[in-house]
């Protein structure tokens, strides 16, 4: 089982070009699973409409069971399997976060800092009941979207949002606020190629001052700047990156975490190690320990 990245391009449709969001049925009588290790920029939405599945999420294993719901971030590493052949079927909502926020700082935000700079507590992701939410809601998107009647956008576009309000409200009911404001709410395009400069280089060894040149910019400038945008540092950020591939490769149980902490583009095991912990508050045996007892 390899972990990989799952974006537009590598999959049979786009959530940019014709539609905001995506709709679909797995279930267990198609031979997908296990679903493979897989993390991407979109906000997925997973309601089970049938029998129980497991479902793994930045290392923690959820029992996902008729009627529930699963929020998945941006960058949540995520693996989805049945259990002893019982029946599983659940609807799958994919979302643009550039869709779901008017102003493109949010929409930044959620997409490339919200799980590091303000993590949703593992326990609040998984949902058992949403009070004041009709649950159909998610099935009228799925069925709006298969059948995809005359101005069917603006009818699901409506529906999506009454969920989100509703999850955002209870995410604060839980004493969590999606909605922070780390960000600055200043111009943050003279850095916006640091990403994917970052994203195509972190097993190499990269600094902030390459990060920089890439930008055209000084090193002390691109420094303050990225800080004072994202209210995180340079290497904050790369560690992130890279600890968000070393979870997929330890999922997919092929090498060894020395030799994972190496293709991830750490040069020192124990940094490697010490960082894992840090953002997983596990070490990588221990993650892959509850790996091995799970599927």
């Amino acid at each position: 089982m390899e972990g990989y990245f799952e974006d537009a391009a590598s999959i049979d449709y786009s959530l940019t070009q014709k539609y905001p969001f995506y709709c679909f049925t797995n279930s267990s009588w198609q031979n997908i699973f296990p679903m493979e290790a897989h993390w991407h920029y979109y906000v997925e939405i997973l309601y089970c409409t049938l029998g129980i599945g497991k479902v793994i999420i930045n290392g923690y294993t959820y029992e996902f069971c008729q009627g529930d719901i699963i929020f998945t971030f941006p960058r949540d590493v995520h693996t989805i399997n049945t259990i002893s052949g019982r029946p599983f079927e659940y609807i799958v909502i994919k979302l643009d976060p550039e869709f779901l926020f008017d102003m493109p700082k949010d929409a930044f935000m959620f997409k490339h800092f919200r799980q590091l700079v303000a993590p949703v507590p593992a326990d609040l992701q998984l949902i058992h009941n949403l009070e004041g939410f009709n649950h159909d809601c998610l099935r009228q998107i799925h069925d709006l979207f298969v059948n995809r009647p005359y101005m069917f956008e603006w009818q699901a576009k409506s529906l999506i949002f009454s969920f989100f309000f509703t999850f955002s409200h209870y995410l604060r009911q839980q004493g969590y606020s999606i909605n922070g404001d780390t960000m600055s709410t200043e111009d943050f395009s003279s850095i916006t190629p640091a990403f994917e400069y970052i994203h195509n280089n972190f097993t190499n060894p990269i600094t902030a001052a390459d990060t920089a040149s890439h930008c055209h910019l000084s090193y002390s400038y691109f420094s303050r700047q990225f800080k004072k945008i994202t209210g995180i540092t340079f290497t904050q950020y790369l560690n992130f990156i890279r600890i968000t591939e070393a979870e997929k490769l330890l999922l997919g149980r092929k090498d060894s975490v020395t030799d994972i902490s190496y293709k991830v583009g750490f040069t020192d095991t124990s940094y490697f190690i010490k960082q894992f912990k840090a953002h997983k508050k596990m070490t990588p045996k221990k993650f892959l320990q509850l790996v091995r007892e799970d599927f």
